[in-house]
C-alpha cells in the first residue's frame, strides 16, 4: 500500500504513520482494513484542519429605517462583496444592498451569510463521508436553503475512492477538485498541509496507547 500523494510530505512522517498502521495491528488485533479506515479518519481531519475559512463570518448589516406597512418589516443595508447581476463567474465588487427584514437578526441570518465560507474545510470531510467515515466540521451559521447547497457542493468536490474492505489490499485515495482548495491551505505554522501526516501519525499513536490503556484497566 503505497503512498502518492500531490502534497509533499517528509519521509519520516510516511514512516511513522506506517508504523502505527502496523502497531494497530499488532497490539490491537486491527485488520489491515481497520488500520487503514482509521488512517484514512485521521489524515482527512488533519488536511480539514490546515483548511482556513474566510475570515469574515457575515456581512455586516445595518438597520436603516422602519418600513411602515402592513408586513412591518425594517429596512437593512448589507455591505459585502458580490459579482454583477446574476453572472457566477467574474471578479466581485464591493456593494451595498438594501434588504426588508422583521428584525436584525433574520436580515443576518437572511442576507448576511457569506455563501460558500467553509466549503473548502467541508469538502476535505465529504471525501470521508463518502467512504462512510463521520468527521464534523463547522462551516458556520447560515439558512436552511444554503446549508444543503455547501452540502453538494462539498460533495461534488471531495470525493473518495478506493477498496477499504479488501483483505488483501486496501486502499483509498482522497480527492479535493475544488479550485481554490489548495490555496486555502494555511500558509505557516504547525497546521501546514505538509504537516498532515506527521499530526495524524500523533493521533494514531495516542490513539493507539489510549485503548490499550483501557483494555489493560479492565484486566
Amino acid at each position: 500500500m503505497p503512498l502518492q500523494t500531490d502534497i509533499s510530505f517528509p519521509k519520516e512522517d510516511v514512516s511513522a504513520l506506517f508504523r502505527q498502521l502496523k502497531r494497530s495491528e499488532k497490539e490491537l488485533g486491527y485488520t489491515m482494513q481497520q488500520s487503514m479506515t482509521f488512517a484514512l479518519k485521521l489524515i482527512v481531519r488533519s488536511l480539514a484542519a490546515s483548511t482556513r475559512n474566510t475570515k469574515e463570518k457575515e456581512r455586516p448589516v445595518r438597520q436603516v429605517a422602519s418600513d411602515i406597512n402592513k408586513r412591518r418589516l425594517q429596512v437593512f443595508e448589507v455591505t459585502g462583496y458580490y459579482r454583477n447581476g446574476r453572472s457566477k463567474r467574474g471578479p466581485k465588487k464591493l456593494e451595498t444592498k438594501t434588504v426588508r427584514a422583521k428584525s436584525i437578526e433574520n436580515a443576518r441570518r437572511y442576507h448576511a451569510a457569506i455563501p460558500f465560507r467553509g466549503l473548502a474545510k467541508k469538502s476535505w470531510s465529504s471525501a470521508a463521508k463518502a467512504a462512510r467515515i463521520a468527521i464534523a466540521v463547522s462551516s458556520g451559521r447560515r439558512p436552511p436553503r444554503l446549508s444543503k447547497r455547501i452540502d453538494y457542493l462539498a460533495a461534488k468536490y471531495g470525493t473518495y475512492n478506493g477498496n477499504l474492505k479488501s483483505k488483501t489490499d486496501p486502499w483509498f485515495r482522497i480527492t479535493n477538485t475544488l479550485s481554490y482548495a489548495r490555496s486555502a491551505f494555511k500558509g505557516k505554522g504547525k497546521m501546514l498541509p505538509e504537516t498532515s501526516l506527521a499530526r495524524a501519525g500523533r493521533g494514531m499513536e495516542k490513539a493507539i496507547t489510549k485503548k490499550l490503556e483501557k483494555i489493560g484497566a479492565k484486566k
